[in-house]
């Protein structure tokens, strides 16, 4: 049995589809074959449970206007064998669009007042309905019929990648990764309050400091708290490294998600974004939150009304 996957982006979102990867396999015994943003194939490449990943310019072409790159893409994507089932798990036009370029007997997605852009419901074969509100776990359940198990199978990295991470995990303190960075400021918990997180547990626990765009923050945090900044690192050193660390906490963004998936002790902090809507509960994954009425506000920084000292509470209890 062939199963195509359609998830472009975003990271966070990839990471939690590829969650379900374990069950599904287990269910059709299939061949599993992932269509995504080329932005974040690093996430998908190494998987153990995905026979091939079908990288795709999509954002890159459609931004320039390459209506030539974009026919070479439908002709490639025309010319694949036919999938037995094809799942849209973006429920987007430009997702929904895609895969009629894919041939499929089967083209599932969500149904016209349980998706983002109804209009791309019109394309599937078959719909599932399910409330748009309901947590991003239920609605994956119910679109490819399986639910979470073995979480961290679909993750893989190269060796070469432990080989880079293993010299900066030296010490004998406990290693807590700092994910501060998000894709948007009402994401992002404040720079000083980071600091005073890591001043407070620097005695017992290393912060570590991953940064990707903001470095001279990530430089503060590191010169004002004594935390360790870490070079720039591949998505696939990254899966290395939150498989060695110890925790990791962050904002409500792919890395922390990612941690959640490979089953890795972390504290997830939200501000505009729901919690009920996007939380991934775990033994030692926590949430925190300090607007129960969030609902995407571009102006809403309520993530900076978390106190630092119970984020360090957290920590302590998640490194029991």
């Amino acid at each position: 049995m062939r199963i195509g996957i359609i998830k472009l982006s975003a990271l966070g979102d990839i990471v939690v589809a590829m969650s379900f990867l374990s069950a599904l396999k287990e269910k059709y015994q299939c061949q599993i074959d992932w269509f995504v943003d080329e932005r974040f194939e690093g996430i998908l490449q190494n998987s153990p449970l995905i026979d091939c990943v079908y990288s795709i310019p999509l954002k890159r072409l459609l931004k320039a206007k390459d209506f030539k790159g974009l026919y070479s893409v439908k002709k490639t994507l025309n010319s694949l064998k036919p999938y037995d089932i094809l799942f849209d798990m973006q429920g987007l036009i430009k997702s929904s669009l895609l895969g009629k370029m894919i041939p499929t007997k089967i083209f599932q997605g969500f149904a016209w007042d349980s998706i983002k852009e109804p209009i791309a419901s019109l394309f599937y074969t078959q719909k599932i309905q399910i409330p748009y509100q309901a947590n991003i776990l239920k609605r994956n359940e119910a679109l490819l019929g399986v639910g979470v198990t073995n979480t961290q199978e679909a993750f893989g990295y190269l060796p070469q990648s432990l080989q880079t991470i293993t010299p900066l995990l030296k010490g004998e303190k406990k290693k807590l990764l700092v994910v501060f960075e998000a894709s948007k400021r009402e994401k992002m918990y404040p720079i000083k309050q980071w600091i005073e997180v890591c001043k407070t547990i620097q005695p017992l626990i290393e912060s570590l400091i991953l940064s990707h765009s903001y470095t001279k923050e990530a430089q503060e945090i590191a010169k004002e708290s004594g935390a360790t900044l870490l070079p720039p690192l591949s998505l696939d050193e990254i899966k290395a490294l939150i498989e060695s660390v110890d925790a990791v906490v962050g904002g409500d963004t792919g890395i922390v998600h990612l941690a959640w998936a490979m089953q890795r002790p972390s504290i997830t902090l939200y501000g505009n974004t729901p919690l009920h809507r996007f939380e991934l509960k775990g033994e030692k994954n926590l949430s925190l939150s300090k607007n129960p009425h969030a609902n995407y506000e571009k102006n809403d920084f309520s993530i900076a009304k978390i106190p630092p000292s119970e984020i360090c509470e957290k920590i302590m209890e998640i490194l029991k």
